[in-house]
């Protein structure tokens, strides 16, 4: 690239396209390093505002898979894409040397990672539940049966409780044996299933 002349600017698709056939995709840690402070400085975006531009998988990051690293770094992109500095990482990523990307010398036939994936990357940045069919599953529907028969059992005991709360017009019954009129306290907040209406009437 000459110097002085203005830059021109590649399209998202063609950007992630060359960054994914360099090495394993993602730059080693200390040219990743400047890129994203260099897109602080341009933006003000960091991993502590919104929107959020996550930090570079290094240092304690460097333990993620090479995929993982390289999701990092194409949803990068596609942040500046959204939020300005496009031009600047762009510009940064074109000046990297090829010793300067992880992986330099590996050769991979796949394809980049696909845009509705850095879509949906970038949504869980942002905490947006624009994708559910991310959403983690449930245990009711990892084991409808488990589910079905809690219910169940959660209807015998609610039924249990009712039978065992019925006034036949003599007797309260709250309990094996029931108890007498005279002495149930009313305003026991521990007595349910009786109003005031039941406190007057004829036993």
């Amino acid at each position: 690239m000459l110097k002085g002349k203005p830059l021109e600017i590649m399209p998202l698709e063609k950007l992630l396209e060359y960054a994914h056939s360099k090495g394993f995709g993602y730059p080693t840690a200390e040219p990743w390093a400047r890129i994203y402070s260099a897109i602080k400085r341009k933006t003000g975006g960091s991993n502590w505002t919104f929107p959020k531009f996550a930090n570079p998988l290094i240092l304690g990051g460097a333990i993620a898979f090479p995929h993982d690293k390289e999701e990092r770094f194409a949803t990068q992109i596609y942040w500046t894409h959204l939020n300005g500095g496009y031009e600047t990482i762009q510009r940064l990523i074109l000046r990297l040397k090829d010793e300067d990307w992880d992986g330099f010398g590996f050769t991979d036939d796949s394809s980049p990672i696909p845009l509705n994936k850095i879509k949906q990357e970038y949504a869980d940045w942002l905490g947006v539940n624009r994708y559910p069919e991310r959403r983690p599953y449930t245990l009711d529907e990892l084991f409808p049966a488990e589910r079905d028969e809690r219910l169940r059992r959660r209807a015998e005991r609610y039924e249990a409780r009712l039978n065992r709360q019925i006034d036949d017009e003599s007797t309260v019954s709250i309990g094996p044996g029931g108890l007498n009129k005279d002495k149930i306290r009313w305003d026991n907040p521990h007595v349910y299933g009786m109003d005031k209406a039941k406190k007057n009437r004829k036993w």
